[in-house]
This record gives structure tokens, sequence and C-alpha cells, in this order.
């Protein structure tokens, strides 16, 4: 399908593999340029990035931590600096550690919270000086279907994939003045390739001990209306959607691209 889409600029975080891979993916095949984002894994990034390159899309690869503000605007900065302007924002960097709520601390909480949440925030902060200027502004947050109901194998997880829900909607009250459109994309379950290792990055002290429980996190296909569980590719196509023109009326929306996970 085409979306019309060609030429404007995106940055995708946390798009070195995963869903972030397969939205830079599906925006450069719209003729979209693009900004690969990373933070631990130099090696899925260039993977991404010779998956660009293969298809002759113009893209970039920069490593930021957005959890700080001074990375965001690196970040953005370098994404104007190399394409002259800004119109897509995706935010899609996340951890998951999969822990209980007995096995977080301090470390791990802040950790989670200012990545999932904080990251976003810094991005949109950063970007939305350039996103007024243009005349397709959009901001895409990738959520998760546990905006909307508890998750037993990780609940600072679902948390701050709550806020991320009200700080989407807040956002676009706050940019619909400028014609930007903000919105929320609410995946379940996506296959891909692995996850961070977030207790690593929590406790890289090899004799800091936490009380080992196997993750309680179950997908079944039955859960699913249609029954399979979701690809980036899912996600991507949505995404294209809401940057393109014909989504130029819908802002604050949070949308379940779920296989009906929410109604099962």
């Amino acid at each position: 399908m085409n979306y019309d889409l060609k030429d404007r600029i995106a940055v995708v975080t946390g798009s070195g593999k995963g869903i972030g891979r397969g939205i830079v993916s599906a925006l450069a095949e719209q003729h979209v340029r693009v900004v690969v984002n990373y933070n631990y894994n130099p090696q899925t990034a260039e993977e991404t990035m010779d998956l660009l390159r293969a298809r002759g899309a113009e893209a970039i690869c920069v490593k930021a931590d957005v959890s700080t503000p001074e990375e965001a605007k690196y970040l953005i900065s370098r994404a104007v600096e190399t394409f002259g302007r800004l119109d897509i924002l995706v935010n899609n960097a996340a951890l998951q550690s999969n822990y209980t709520f007995d096995q977080y601390d301090e470390a791990g909480f802040d950790l989670i919270m200012r990545t999932n949440l904080g990251g976003y925030f810094n991005c949109v902060q950063a970007a939305l000086p350039y996103l007024k200027s243009s005349e397709h502004g959009r901001i895409i947050n990738i959520g998760s279907v546990h905006s909307e109901m508890p998750a037993r194998f990780d609940p600072v997880y679902a948390m701050s994939k709550g806020a991320i829900r009200a700080f989407t909607r807040e956002a676009a009250l706050a940019v619909g003045q400028y014609g930007i459109t903000a919105n929320l994309v609410m995946p379940a379950e996506v296959e891909i390739e692995f996850k961070t290792d977030v207790q690593n990055l929590i406790h890289p002290i090899k004799d800091r001990v936490f009380r080992k429980i196997p993750p309680v996190r179950h997908f079944h296909h039955h859960v699913f209306c249609i029954e399979r569980k979701g690809r980036p590719s899912d996600i991507a196509g949505m995404v294209c959607y809401l940057a393109s023109d014909a989504a130029s009326h819908i802002s604050g929306a949070c949308i379940a691209v779920d296989g009906g996970f929410l109604i099962t």
C-alpha cells in the first residue's frame, strides 16, 4: 500500500531490532528517510542498516540513550543536521525486566520508568521545535495492551505503558494547535528476535542475587481472535497509516493492534 510518505523524515527510537526494525523497514519502503536509533546493541543496529542499504534507503544510525534529555536532544539534532528537518517521531525504545513486585528495588524501578516513560517525554520535548515547522508533524508512541490491563509478568512495565497512554493523550492536547498529531499504538505479544538483558543492566554486579522466579507471561494462540502472535510488520503498518495524510484528523487515539487480544 502506498501511504504517500516520500521524502518525509522519521526518527524511530529503539529501532536496531524487533518492532523498531519493522517500523524503519516499512517507512523506508514508503521512501521515508529514516534515523535508526539504538543504545545497547550495535550489532543488531548494523544489521538493520544493512537491510536498509540493500533496499537503497536513505538512513543514518545514531547511538543515543533517550532516557537522558541530553542524548535525546543529540538524537534529534543528528536527524535535523543530516536531513534538514523532522516530520515523524516514533517512540519505541523500551525495557522490560520480568521482575515481580518483590524483586524490584529503586534501581530497577528507576531504569524502567526513566527509559519507557522518560525516553518518550525527552524525545517529544527535543523534537517539538522541529515538528512545529513540518506540514506533516506526527508523534507515534508504541505502547502495549498492558496500558489497559494488568500484567502479572511485570507490574512496573505495565505501569510504564499506562503512563505512556496518559502521556500520549496529554501530548495530543498540547501539540494539536501546531497541526501535529499524537497517537498510541498498542501491541500484544509480538514475535521478535530477543529482548534486552535488563537484569544485567540493573544489577551488573555478579554477586547480587535475586530470587529466581520463572516469567509468568504466557500468551497462547487461543487468546487472540486472530490465532497468531503479532509481527513487527503489523505494528509498522499502523505506524505508516498514522504518519500519512489519511490520518491527519486522528489524534489522542489509543489503537490496539493486538489480534483481538483485549476482547478475549
